[in-house]
Formats: C-alpha cells, structure tokens, sequence
C-alpha cells in the first residue's frame, strides 16, 4: 500500500466535527455508557490543588482509553480530551482548555469552562503524520512552553527506521545487519557514523530512471554475501511507513527480486524517507514439544558487544544426546511444515528515573510473514516463553535482558533527540516509545535484536492491552501517567520562588541543587556572612544572630523586614534544618503564607516533652481511629531537681536522658540505675551547654533534658508526606540496633521487611499522631519503635529526613521527596503512589571514625566518591573532616542495591571487607545479619 497522498487539504470543519462526535457516540456505546453528560451550559469554575490538565486533542478511538481509564486512577478532571482545535485557546506561549470530554469514575463529561484551564501536558494526535494526514494541527505546538509527548518534527525522527537504528547501533544496542538507501535525506545520518551500516543516499536521478540504478545493485550484491541468514528484509522508513507497509521477504540469493523491491519502494517514499535492507531475523525454534532446555542468556554481539556473557552451562553436547535418545514421532517432524516465530512489543515510558520498560508482550504468526502488531492478538511474554518451552527462570532472565535492552535503546532515541534536533516546542520529548525485538538462538544463547521503533501505534497498543488483557494494560497507562503528571507538576514549579530559612550545611547541598534543577527560585536566609550554600540560591540575605533561637521572635521581625526589601513574591516558606524549623513557622505565619502548618505545630514536634504530652490527650476523633496515648512513651521534662526525683518514681528504668530539643543523637544516653540517671544528668547539663559545646544538636534551645522510658523493639524511620491532613506518600526504612550507650544509628535497609499489614498500621498511626500535634501539610520524618504492644513515637522531625533517605527513597521507590516537599510549599497537591512497590533492596552500613579507622587514610572520601559514581556502591558523605568529641556523628553511610535482601547483604559485607571498613564493635557483620532475622521472622 502506498501511504503516500496528493498535498494535505484540511477536511470541512463541520464535517470533521461531525465526525469526531459520531466516533465518540461509538466508542462510549461500545464501552457500555449511556448518554454523555452534557455540563457545557452552565460553564464549570473548576478548582484543583494538583493543578495538571494533561490534554489529548485527537480522534476518540485512538486514545478514548485513555481518558476513560483517566476517570477511575487519577485526581479528577486532570486528563482531557479535546475533538475540536478550536476548543483550545494560546495565550503568548500558554495553551488554555475552553471545553473538553473528561470521564469521572460512572459518566463521560462534556465540560465547558469559565476560566479556560491552564495545559500542563499536550499530546498531539493531529498532527500528518499520527493522524494519517487526516488533520495538520501543528501550529498550536509552535513556540509552547508546556511539555508535550512527541511533535511533528520528533515525528520524523522516532519513525525513521534508518535514523533510530543508527543511534541504536552506535551505542552498542542489538539490531539486524543492514544496508540502507536513503533518498535526498533531512536528517544528518552522517553525524552518526556507524561503519558496520553503510547508506546509499538517492536523487530524482537514480529514482525516476526507468532501470535499475547500477550503484544501488552494487550495494545490494556487495552487502547480500556478508549475512549469515537464508533470508533478507526489504522495508520503507519514515513517518507514513508503519504496520508493515511495503515490507516484503526474499530469498537471499533472489538478488534480483531484492534489488526490485528496493527499486519500487524508491519511487512510492517521499523526500527523507529510506529503504532498509537488512538480515531476517528468526525467532528461537519452537520448543513446545521439548523439555524445557537451559540455554544461557546473553546480548547482542551486533554491532559492538553490550554486556558480557553471563556464567552458563555450553549444553551442546547435552543437547545432541537428547536429540539422540528421543524417538521420531510424526507431531514433530508436523511441527516443520508450518514455521511459526513471535515478536515481542516493548513499551518503554521515559520515567522521571529514565527509561523503564513498563510492557512486555508478543505477537505469534508465520515466519513467512511480516507480524503486524495491530494485526494480531497480544500475549504476554510469559505466556509466549510457556509456549515455547522454556523454563520459569529462563523467562525472568529473558525478560530483564529485553527489558534492559529496549531501556539502553529509549535512552539512545532520547539523547539523539537532544543533540541533534530542536523542535518548535522545546518542551517535546519522546515519553513513550513501542520497540519491537526479535528473540533469536545464537548457538546456546538467546540475543535480544530490535528491529523497529514506533511512536505511531504505542497508544493504540495500549488500548488494545486495557481490553483484551487489564493487567497488562493499566500499569502500562498508569505509568505513562506518572509521566505525564510528573512533567505538569515540574511545569508548574517552575519560576516559583521560596523563601527558605536556614538552608543547612555542605550536607544539604543535595537539597538545593536538587530544587534548582526543578525550576524553582531560592531566597536563603541565614546567621553566616560567607554561607557555604551560598551559590546555591538566587538571593542570599545575612541575617546575624539568627542561630540564637532563643531570640526568634525578635529575629521574625528582621527576616520579615529583608524580605519585603527584595520585593519578591514568593509562593512558599520551608527549612530542611532541624534548628529552624520553629522560626521558619514564626515568618511564615507573619507573611501570611499559605501553605503551611501552624507554629504550634512546628513547636510542639520540636520539643520533645510537648509531642509526648500532645499523644497523650484523648481527642473527640479517638473513638473513630483509636487513642494517640498508645503511640506515646512516658518521659518527664527535667527542669529542677525535683523533676529528676519525679521521673525516677514514673519512669520504668532503664531509661533514656535526651536533650528536650535535640536532634541527630545529640545527648542522648542509656541510663540503667537512679545514681546513674542524676550523675550523667549532672554531667550532660555542664558539658552541653550552648551552640559552641555541639553545633546543630539543638542547643541554640536550651539544655533541658528529659528523662524517657526506655522501650524495647526494632527500630524504624517513616518518611511521610500529607497534603491538606491527606497521605500523599510513606515509605518504611528498617534500621539495626543501634550502638548504646549513645544510641547511635548502625545500619539500615529499605524497604521494610516488616509484613505489609503491619507498615499500613504503622503508617496509619503515624498519620493519626501528626494531625494530632497539628502537621497536615508537607513531608516529615518519624522515627519509632515496634514493640510487642504496638508502635511507640521516639522522634518527630517536622522537616525532610536527612542523611541518605532522599537518595535510597529514589532508587528504591523512584520517590523524590524534595520535590514532594516544594510542591507541598507551592500548594499543589503532588500526585505519587502512597505506598509505591520498592525496586530491589538497599542495606547501608552507617560509617563512624571510633569503628572504621580507615576513614582517616587521605583520599578516602574521594576513593568512595569515585566508586559511587561509577556505581559500584552509594556513598552518602556527611562529612569532610575528623572531629573527636562525644557524641559523635555520622561521617558517611555505605551502601549496595541489590535485587534482594540477602544479595544486598552478602554484597555489602564483601565490599566492606575490600574497603577495609569491616571493623568495629561489634563487627558490621552483627549488625547485618539482624536485618536477615528480621526479614526471617516476618515471611512466616
């Protein structure tokens, strides 16, 4: 079939519309719905703290799906289809939603808006080349400022089969041998050179000849004898090249009939089309009627090998005796005539971590034919590999190869994307992609090869998956989702300004950059002249005397005054710095700021003897979720002598003295007797006392202590976000015993091992205790203990957790909580899975220069450094230099991802051991194995 058409003429909008109406009646009556809600006369004034409007303008049965599925899994009102151009509005480089066709979770909407909504996410269906040059609607994506999935030049670029191989096959990716033909080329082939695939570039000359051109029958005779197959492929590249037109098989010796082909699909493409010529590529053979064979599993070795070979049997020989003891039998010599192979389909969403591929399935037909994907029924790839006889762990190691390979070749097509072209809406990028991959027998291996990437039909797949299979289809779609609102909310960050007091040290240098790279203007105010962050924010005002909390009242009123100076309009007010978090409440309050939780808040979760006192109050909505007392650990504020007497008669020992607004251990100490209690008392009260004796422990408060029942258990952080007094995300990190008498933090691992019923009480109850003290808005860090009576509160931290969490949440959960915390600043709702599924396992050793003396040899923070960027370990460095005291903190933690609890830990003991950092009291290994007997006594 030639695609190719006479000049585009825009179809009667009447007509069109009509149209669009009829396919939408059709769709919805298919679906099961009855009339569509018509909400258009009285327009809708619509307010939504997530602020997304993702807008799909294009044909109903092409992406109706989408917006339906919208209506049951995401916020209300955030995807929007529109059938009409004229539906949409631009505002300077802004694309505004007048009307649109939305779903809740019974009935399909027809909204009209009284204030145009704002796009956050476009999508683009009418464009020539997705719509079949049906509709050219490209003049809208000029210029835009918001994100949009693909544009009409990208359009050209991720269906050029010829340009995405060359990417493919330049970053060692597995494709068909192949030699191309690409006729008066607009894309700059030549700026990737890959030797190992030639291109022929064509003119009119070679095109409208009536023979054959003599230079392209050298090409094919020169390229037919270096392949190794019986068949080859003749197929056309470009945009209107898709689902098998114009592909045609051959014999590989019918040069002939090859060069005929080529020849004939030379005068159907257009300007900047190509002909590939490439090896046919089989599928491994049918293995149904044979056991199931443990043939290894590698990579491609086309053009450059990817990854070396992984340990495997050669089972050959293993193989011949078997072919030898088995007796022939008519079904398999049946099985013969008829030659079936399969394709996989990959689709792979750009995530906010990179590529991952959210779908694997496959399509089953005639090795004779080409397999059209929309021409056949998907499977699962599971179900395919059952087919074909292999084994359960030779499907999952298959299966992490393909999706490994079409993650490396996302991420070739992206970068490709990037360096060599601009498009009109520089917001444009591929977000999901459709790779097709040919599993082939190489020898005793099976090697992964894609063949064909598709931007055309990805959608359409989607659909396709959402009917015949669900369970395929929703994560799929639900992870382009994520996609789509991660970017609207980035969009909606950006050029915000906030104002932050106290930025922290070098170890929340993360942090900031972290929030520039989001977009976002920072206005930092702290104690320090010459502030080490300083370069981090857009305006940097010195407010001195601010580390003196006792003076914070005062120093509200100086913040304030700078602040109005600058004459900046800022849209929220945060610390990530344990000591501020009550003065960042006081500003906020007096700017009238939004977003925010009340100072009391903020105060009560810092002062130690005030959250304990809070949970101890019974509120009116105890009957409904239960007591907050049960949560809370009996302690009494020390501020006389007598208070001291007091908390030995109420106190159960031993016990635990901890400053009243301490942070990070700092004075912290297991008490076991009564004299024990008064001397360290005594002693902590003289050594502690102000900022200089132990800087960012909280001593800037005061040193009050108190006295805390000691309370057995397993040790756990929750890092949480609530949005409005609403759980937005919680994640679980498990942490080892830690080093008494100081209680300093040994190890940890993420994610839980605790039961899942068990985290979803925790997180409950956690949920309960902040909205108890008052924190409703913004991400916290809580830290408990689970004892056989249930979850007991040491710690609530009113700010984002530090040391390692931010980076461990990421990899693991693909959690970004600074982003969760600026969005809860902006007051938009983030929209992210409350309780996300975890992505192998990290365990971290936490590095202290009492243990692990290694940490004084020159150069060791910059060895780590090295190896972490490399990706050997995670190195999360707190600090730079030696200090002896006390109390000692953290210098760094060490850690390993692995697929598995004992693979993490396994691994992370041998890297210790390489590094030198196996030492201490007790050895790390005690520390480790804990968290083994702990997953241990969970799985039963």
């Amino acid at each position: 079939e030639n695609p190719v058409r006479s000049p585009m003429q825009q179809p009667n909008h009447d007509r069109f519309l009509e149209r669009q109406w009829a396919d939408l009646r059709s769709c919805l009556e298919y679906l099961g719905y009855g009339e569509m809600e018509d909400r258009t006369a009285v327009p809708r004034e619509v307010k939504k703290k997530h602020g997304i409007a993702v807008c799909i303008l294009g044909m109903p049965h092409y992406v109706i799906r989408l917006v339906e599925m919208s209506g049951r899994h995401t916020p209300s009102c955030s995807v929007h289809l529109v059938l009409d151009p004229s539906w949409l509005t631009r505002e300077g480089n802004q694309l505004f939603l007048q009307r649109s066709i939305t779903f809740d979770s019974e009935d399909c909407i027809y909204n009209s808006f009284k204030t145009p909504i704002k796009v956050t996410y476009f999508i683009n269906l009418m464009t020539p080349a997705a719509s079949d040059e049906l509709m050219d609607c490209t003049s809208l994506e000029v210029g835009l400022c918001c994100p949009q999935s693909s544009s009409k030049e990208l359009e050209f670029v991720t269906n050029d089969k010829l340009w995405t191989r060359l990417l493919m096959a330049r970053d060692g990716v597995g494709v068909p041998q192949t030699t191309a033909f690409a006729f008066k080329p607009t894309n700059p082939y030549a700026e990737i050179l890959v030797n190992a695939l030639p291109i022929l570039h064509l003119t009119d000359e070679d095109r409208n000849g009536k023979e054959l051109p003599p230079r392209l029958k050298e090409a094919v005779n020169v390229f037919l004898p270096t392949l190794n197959c019986n068949r080859v492929v003749v197929k056309p590249s470009g945009p209107l090249w898709h689902s098998c037109r114009g592909v045609t098989f051959h014999r590989i010796e019918d040069s002939t009939a090859i060069c005929g082909a080529v020849f004939d699909l030379l005068k159907q493409i257009d300007a900047g089309d190509a002909i590939l010529v490439e090896e046919f590529l089989p599928s491994m053979p049918w293995q149904t009627l044979r056991p199931p064979r443990a043939i290894p599993v590698v990579a491609a070795t086309m053009p450059v090998p990817i990854v070396p070979a992984e340990p495997a049997e050669i089972l050959l020989e293993a193989e011949a005796r078997w072919q030898k003891d088995q007796p022939p039998t008519q079904t398999t010599e049946a099985l013969d005539v008829v030659e079936y192979q399969f394709r996989i389909r990959a689709n792979v969403v750009n995530t906010k971590l990179g590529p991952k591929t959210l779908f694997l399935g496959c399509s089953i037909g005639r090795k004779s034919l080409p397999i059209r994907g929309l021409g056949s029924a998907a499977c699962s790839f599971e179900m395919c590999m059952l087919q074909w006889g292999m084994t359960q762990e030779q499907t999952i190691a298959i299966r992490r190869l393909v999706e490994k390979e079409c993650e490396r070749a996302m991420a070739s097509i992206l970068e490709g994307e990037k360096v060599h072209f601009k498009s009109a809406n520089p917001r444009a990028q591929s977000d999901m992609l459709g790779f097709d991959v040919i599993l082939c027998q190489k020898s005793t291996a099976f090697v992964p090869y894609i063949i064909e990437t598709n931007d055309h039909d990805s959608i359409t797949v989607v659909q396709h998956l959402i009917t015949q299979n669900p369970s395929l289809g929703t994560p799929l779609l639900l992870g382009w989702y994520d996609t789509m609102f991660d970017r609207s909310q980035r969009y909606l960050m950006e050029e915000a300004w906030l104002l932050v007091i106290g930025p922290g040290g070098s170890t929340k240098m993360w942090v900031w950059e972290r929030v520039r790279s989001l977009g976002v203007h920072l206005i930092f105010m702290d104690a320090a002249e010459n502030h080490i962050l300083r370069d981090k924010c857009d305006v940097y005002i010195q407010i001195p005397g601010m580390d003196d909390h006792s003076r914070d009242a005062e120093h509200v009123d100086t913040i304030v005054k700078k602040f109005y100076e600058t004459g900046i309009n800022i849209s929220g007010c945060l610390t990530v710095w344990e000591d501020c978090v009550v003065l960042q409440a006081m500003v906020a309050e007096k700017l009238d700021v939004r977003n925010r939780n009340p100072v009391s808040a903020h105060r009560t979760a810092k002062f130690k003897a005030n959250y304990s006192s809070a949970l101890m109050k019974n509120t009116p909505v105890a009957a409904l979720c239960g007591p907050t007392e049960a949560l809370a650990v009996s302690s009494k504020l020390l501020l006389t002598e007598q208070d001291m007497e007091e908390a030995l008669r109420t106190v159960h020992l031993p016990a635990v003295l901890k400053l009243d607004a301490g942070s990070s251990a700092g004075g912290v100490y297991l008490v076991q007797t009564e004299d024990e209690a008064r001397k360290q008392h005594n002693r902590l009260k003289q050594e502690l006392h102000g900022e200089e004796a132990h800087g960012g422990v909280g001593l800037s408060f005061g040193s009050n202590f108190i006295l805390a029942e000691y309370v057995e258990g397993s040790e756990h952080d929750i890092d949480i976000c609530l949005f409005g007094g609403d759980l937005i995300c919680a994640v679980i990190t498990d942490n080892a015993p830690t080093r008494l008498p100081y209680f300093a933090e040994t190890a940890a691992i993420m994610p839980s091992v605790l039961q899942n019923d068990q985290q979803d009480r925790i997180i409950a109850l956690i949920v309960q205790a902040l909205k108890a003290i008052g924190l409703t808005h913004g991400v916290f860090n809580v830290e408990i203990k689970l004892t056989v009576t249930g979850p007991k509160i040491i710690d609530i931290n009113s700010r984002l957790g530090g040391f390692y969490i931010h980076d461990w949440t990421q990899r693991v959960f693909g959690v970004d909580f600074i982003k969760l915390m600026i969005l809860c600043a902006l007051g938009i709702r983030p929209i992210v899975n409350p309780r996300p599924p975890a992505k192998g396992t990290i365990v971290g050793l936490s590095l202290y220069v009492s243990q692990q003396p290694e940490l004084r040899s020159p150069g060791f923070i910059d060895k780590m450094q090295q190896l972490h960027k490399k990706g050997l370990l995670l190195y999360t460095c707190l600090e730079t230099e030696v200090v002896e005291q006390e109390f000692e903190e953290m210098f760094g933690t060490v850690g390993m991802h692995k697929p598995t609890v004992a693979e993490a830990i396994s691994s992370l003991e041998t890297t210790l051991e390489l590094l030198g950092l196996a030492t201490g009291e007790p050895e790390p290994s005690y520390y480790l194995s804990y968290f083994a007997q702990l997953a241990a006594f969970n799985t039963h």
